[in-house]
């Protein structure tokens, strides 16, 4: 197994830009586990996969294990990925399940705090930042993760689609219904 505190030190030294996930020209030596490829790996995918832990999980050591376990787990895949959607779409539906099976185990509501993340910049103000900061945290998760996939990572419908395992259709009927939610929560 590799060492995560190692690649995870140099991650955060050398960030790769988010286009190296489109096309990654470290995929191929990384699914036959060269260490500079998987560290190139790591390096582009950590910055998607710790935000989405991050508003899905409150507890920091809960969202340092999902990261890390969302690592050991696609390092072990990585060789069976078909490349049938983006590197960062496969990644961050693996992240996803790993939230997703740590909130099922807790079976606690978890709340998301905006100390923890960027709220957008019309909502700047100390005022509006706790209203949205009390809407947010009265969300489902599931609302919670398609507002995070769609605004934060601004993904499209069909990549959400693939991380959640839903339809298209789906996607864009929780987005409505998690923005309509948000609203109401943020109105109240």
């Amino acid at each position: 197994m590799h060492d995560l505190s190692a690649i995870s030190k140099e991650a955060s030294i050398n960030p790769l830009s988010e286009d190296k996930l489109i096309a990654p020209f470290w995929l191929a030596p990384a699914r036959r586990g060269d260490c500079n490829a998987l560290r190139e790996f790591y390096t582009a995918c950590l910055p998607a996969v710790t935000r989405l832990s991050a508003r899905l999980l409150r507890n920091p050591q809960e969202m340092e294990d999902v990261v890390q376990s969302t690592f050991v787990a696609a390092f072990r895949a990585l060789p069976k990925f078909r490349g049938e959607s983006s590197v960062q779409t496969w990644v961050l539906r693996i992240a996803y399940n790993e939230a997703m099976s740590l909130l099922r185990k807790r079976k606690g509501q978890c709340y998301l705090s905006l100390e923890e993340m960027s709220a957008p910049e019309e909502l700047a103000g100390t005022i509006e930042r706790l209203a949205l900061e009390q809407a947010l945290a009265r969300l489902s998760v599931e609302h919670r993760a398609i507002l995070s996939l769609y605004y934060w990572e601004q993904l499209s419908c069909e990549q959400m689609a693939q991380i959640l395992d839903i339809s298209v259709s789906a996607v864009k009927m929780r987005l409505a219904r998690a923005r309509e939610s948000l609203r109401r929560l943020y109105e109240e």
